[in-house]
């Protein structure tokens, strides 16, 4: 049997996931065809200049954006977004190719992305 992430963890992996939240403006543009937050992140790193992102499952769309949290940051049902200093940052939320040691409260097998594990 396997065991799914506690709250604690989920915190932690979500801390820099703003789901139902849109930031709003400072646009480097708009990528069609990108079908999950996990990609758009993606999108984001390879854009000079982003520093943030949007993301709109509904319709496969993603805006880097060239400011931290947009220029408006707002509530909006059916956007998440991210900024990407999250990325190994002081605040921890997720460092790539990096592991924590112990104290693993179970194991998840046959999970394809990163953003399947939200």
């Amino acid at each position: 049997m396997t065991a799914g992430p506690s709250s604690r963890s989920m915190e932690l992996i979500l801390g820099c996931f703003k789901k139902d939240f849109d930031f709003w403006g400072a646009d480097l543009g708009m990528v069609s065809d990108v079908a999950s937050f996990a990609q758009c992140l993606q999108v984001c790193r390879n854009t000079e200049g982003c520093v943030s992102f949007t993301h709109q499952p509904e319709t496969n769309r993603c805006w880097p954006k060239s400011m931290r949290f947009g220029a408006i940051p707002r509530p909006k049902v059916g956007v998440n977004s991210r900024n990407l200093d999250c990325d190994g940052g002081d605040n921890g939320c997720y460092k790539p190719n990096f592991d924590y040691q112990g104290a693993d409260l179970g194991r998840v097998e046959n999970v394809e992305s990163f953003s399947d594990c939200l």
